[in-house]
C-alpha cells in the first residue's frame, strides 16, 4: 500500500478516471509475461516501447510514475535508457515537477526483480488514498534494499523544487536502514537545497539544525562550509539567537569559524539590532584574525557605524587594514561621516581621509566636506582653511558649499581678510560666489562695525548677480539701523525695489521701530507705514502703536516747552 500511496502523491489521481483505465489497460497488454527471466536489453527496448505508447498528457500529468512501476527497469543500467527515452519525449521539465516523480524514477532502477510484479499488483489493485509527505521517506525505505551514498546523492541532486522538509525525512529516513549514507556529503546537498529555497521553512531550518546537532556527535561529521550554511539560513529567517547558537557550537564540532562564519552571525544579529551581541562576535573575529572579504567586512564597519558604534567600526577598520584586507570606497565614505558627526571623534575622521589614494580620492569630495562642516561647526576654523587649501591643491576638488562653511566660519571669528581672500581662491578655479556667499561676508562685515565694506561688496555682488536676494538688502538695512544711519537704510529699501525685490514685513518692521524708538521720526514711520499697507503688508499691533505712541509723547513735549515759554 505505501508504494501505490508514493505513486498517489506522483498526483497519478489528477487524471481523468477513464484515462487511468486506458493506460492500466495499455500497459497490461504490452506487459511481459515475466519480467523477471527477460533480458536487460529487451525490458529497456519494452521501456522504450510503453512510453512511446502513452499518452503524452496522461505522462505530463504525472501518470507516467506508474509506467516506471508496470514496466519495472530492473537496474541503474536501464535506467539511463528510461530517463533518455523520457528527454525524448521532451518529458525532462515535468520530471523535476515534483521530487517524488525523480524519487521514483531513481528507486524504481533499484527494485530487485522479485518484486516487480508484487509492486504491478499492488499499483493496479490499491483504491487511491492520498499520504502525508511525511510518510515518503519511510515508503521508499521500504522499498529500496540497499540505499547507497551514492544513490541517496543522486535523489537528492535531482530533486529540483523540493520542499527542504521532504529532503530532510528521507536523508534521515535512509540513514536508518544504512547508517553509512547519512555523510557529511550527503548533509550538505540537503543543506544547500534547503538554503537556497526561494521560501525559506522555519521547521525546516530547526530540523536541520537539530540533524547538524545530532550529526556533530560524531568527531569529524561536520564542516565550517555546512555549518556556515546553517547560519546564513537563520540570517535570511531573521532568527538571531538561533544564528549565534550555531556559531558557538564551531568548537564542540570540531570546526574553526572563518571569516564567512563571523559575517553571518554579525549580520544575523544586525537584524534584530542586536549590536552588543554583534560586537561580541566582532571581537572573537578581530581576536581571531580571520576576516570575510573587502565587501563583507565593508557592511560590517556600515553595520556599526548605523548602530551609532563608531568606535568600534573603526577598530574593525583597522584590525581589516592590518590583515591587508582592503573595504570598499563607500564604507570608507560611511565610516568618515560617521565619525565626522561627534565632536570626540573629528580628529580620527580627518586622520582617515589620507587613506583616499588615487581614483578614490577625486571621488572623496563628501567625506572632506563632512570633516570641514563638522571642523567648522566645532568653530576649529583653522584646520577646516587648512584642509580646504589641501583639497585646492591636491584634491579632491572642492565646490563652492565647502568654500561657504569655511567662509561662514572665517566670517563667524571676524577673519573678514581670509574670508574674502577666498572668495578670490573661488574665482580662480572658475567657481562663481553665490549670494550666500556673499550675504555671510557682508553680515561678518556688519557685525564688526564695516557697513562701508558691506555695501562695497554688495554692489561687487551685482555685478556677478544680476538680481541679489532680498537676504543682501535685509543685512544691509538692519546694519544701518543698528548704526543710526537711517538715510542710508531707507536709500538701500529705495535701491532694493529699484532691483525689482519686493520689501516685505521684516524691512519695514526693522525701519519703523528702529525710527520711532531711536530717532522719533514717527513722520518717516507713518509714511512707510501707509506704504507698506498699499503693499497688502499687515505691520504687528505692538510695533504698530509706536507710532500713535511717539507722537502723543511729541505732542506732549511740544505742550509742555510752550507751557514753559
Amino acid at each position: 500500500m505505501k508504494v501505490h500511496a508514493l505513486l498517489n502523491n506522483v498526483e497519478l489521481a489528477t487524471a481523468s478516471r477513464d484515462e487511468r483505465q486506458n493506460l492500466r489497460c495499455n500497459l497490461v497488454n504490452r506487459m511481459p509475461v515475466d519480467p523477471v527471466v527477460r533480458p536487460e536489453p529487451a525490458v529497456g527496448a519494452f521501456a522504450k516501447d510503453a512510453i512511446g505508447g502513452c499518452p503524452e498528457d496522461a505522462l505530463t500529468s504525472g501518470s507516467w510514475g506508474m509506467c516506471t512501476l508496470t514496466v519495472g527497469i530492473p537496474n541503474v543500467c536501464c535506467a539511463s535508457r528510461y530517463i533518455g527515452h523520457l528527454k525524448e519525449r521532451k518529458l525532462k521539465d515535468h520530471m523535476a515537477k515534483d521530487p517524488t516523480q525523480v524519487i521514483c524514477k531513481v528507486v524504481m532502477c533499484m527494485l530487485p526483480r522479485n518484486k516487480l510484479r508484487d509492486v504491478y499488483y499492488e499499483r493496479t489493485h490499491a483504491h487511491h488514498t492520498p499520504m502525508s509527505t511525511s510518510e515518503i521517506p519511510t515508503a521508499i525505505a521500504d522499498m529500496v534494499v540497499d540505499f547507497t551514498e551514492p544513490l541517496l546523492a543522486a535523489i537528492l541532486l535531482s530533486a529540483e523544487n523540493c520542499s527542504g522538509k521532504k529532503l530532510l525525512l528521507l536523508f534521515k529516513s535512509a540513514g536508518k536502514n544504512n547508517p553509512d549514507v547519512k555523510s557529511l556529503a550527503n548533509l550538505d546537498i540537503v543543506a544547500s537545497k534547503v538554503a537556497d529555497s526561494a521560501e525559506i521553512d522555519e521547521m525546516d531550518a530547526y530540523m536541520l539544525w537539530d540533524l547538524v546537532k545530532e550529526m556533530g556527535s560524531v568527531p569529524g561529521s561536520l564542516s565550517t562550509p555546512l555549518l556556515n550554511k546553517v547560519l546564513a539560513i537563520f540570517w535570511k529567517l531573521e532568527k538571531s539567537k538561533a544564528a549565534l547558537e550555531v556559531l558557538d557550537k564551531f568548537s564542540e564540532f570540531g570546526c574553526t569559524p572563518d571569516g564567512d562564519s563571523y559575517y553571518l552571525a554579525i549580520q544575523a544579529a544586525g537584524k534584530k539590532s542586536m549590536v552588543g551581541a554583534a560586537w561580541g562576535v566582532c571581537e572573537k573575529m578581530i581576536s581571531s584574525g580571520c576576516f570575510p572579504d573587502g565587501k563583507k567586512t565593508g557592511e560590517i564597519v556600515s553595520f556599526f557605524c548605523q548602530g551609532k558604534k563608531v568606535t568600534e567600526a573603526h577598530s574593525v577598520y583597522l584590525a581589516a587594514k592590518e590583515k591587508k584586507v582592503q573595504i570598499p570606497t563607500s564604507s570608507l565614505d560611511f565610516l568618515v561621516g560617521a565619525l565626522a558627526k561627534n565632536d570626540e571623534t573629528i580628529s580620527t575622521a580627518l586622520e582617515l581621509l589620507v587613506e583616499y589614494k588615487g581614483e578614490s580620492l577625486k571621488h572623496a569630495g563628501k567625506s572632506f566636506a563632512a570633516v570641514i562642516h563638522s571642523l567648522c561647526r566645532m568653530k576649529n576654523v583653522k584646520d577646516a582653511k587648512k584642509l580646504l587649501m589641501r583639497m585646492v591643491n591636491l584634491g579632491p576638488a572642492p565646490g563652492s558649499a565647502v568654500f561657504n562653511f569655511v567662509i561662514t566660519g572665517l566670517s563667524k571669528e571676524g577673519e573678514m581678510e581670509d574670508a574674502k581672500g577666498l572668495i578670490r581662491v573661488m574665482e580662480s578655479r572658475g567657481l562663481r560666489p553665490d549670494v550666500y556667499t556673499y550675504s555671510v561676508i557682508m553680515s561678518g562685515y556688519i557685525k564688526g562695525g564695516m557697513i562701508d565694506e558691506a555695501h562695497s561688496l554688495l554692489r561687487e555682488a551685482k555685478k556677478i548677480h544680476a538680481k541679489p536676494s532680498r537676504v543682501t538688502y535685509h543685512i544691509l538695512i538692519r546694519g544701518y539701523c543698528k548704526m543710526e544711519e537711517f538715510e542710508k537704510a531707507l536709500e538701500c529699501l529705495k535701491e532694493m525695489k529699484e532691483d525689482g525685490l519686493q520689501p516685505n514685513m521684516d524691512e519695514y518692521s526693522e525701519l519703523i521701530q528702529s525710527l520711532c524708538l531711536k530717532s522719533m521720526d514717527w513722520r518717516t514711520a507713518e509714511k512707510l507705514l501707509e506704504e507698506m499697507e498699499g503693499s497688502g503688508l499687515c505691520l504687528k499691533g505692538i510695533i504698530r502703536s509706536l507710532i500713535p505712541a511717539v507722537k502723543e509723547l511729541e505732542t506732549e513735549e511740544a505742550s509742555k516747552d510752550s507751557q514753559e515759554a
